[in-house]
């Protein structure tokens, strides 16, 4: 699958250099997924959201990379990935957790 080839990925840096782009992955060790992201100029690691770690956390954030996940569709979730700093999810359903971030924020300003 070209989604997850890291050689499709090298290939869009070739193209346009300024391009935010990440490795996508299902599970890893954390210094390897590193490693494989740098290899290809990847900055953003998006592993399976069961794959996030405090250790990948760190170690993205020493390499200079910045984290998001993917499959997040509850808005319960959001809570429990919290810790990990996330740039961004990847939703089947970015509505429901629109709504949960409006509220938070109307929350958060009263």
């Amino acid at each position: 699958n070209d989604a997850y080839d890291p050689r499709v990925l090298a290939r869009c840096r070739e193209i346009e250099p300024a391009l935010l782009s990440g490795l996508l992955y299902l599970r890893d060790e954390p210094a390897a997924a590193v490693a494989r992201a740098l290899e290809v100029g990847a900055r953003l690691l998006l592993p399976e959201k069961g794959g996030l770690s405090l250790e990948l956390r760190d170690r993205a954030r020493a390499a200079g990379l910045k984290l998001a996940a993917w499959v997040v569709d509850e808005p319960g979730e959001l809570e429990a990935l919290a810790p990990y700093g996330l740039y961004g999810i990847a939703s089947n359903r970015p509505g429901v957790l629109l709504t949960v971030f409006g509220y938070l924020a109307m929350t958060l300003s009263q």
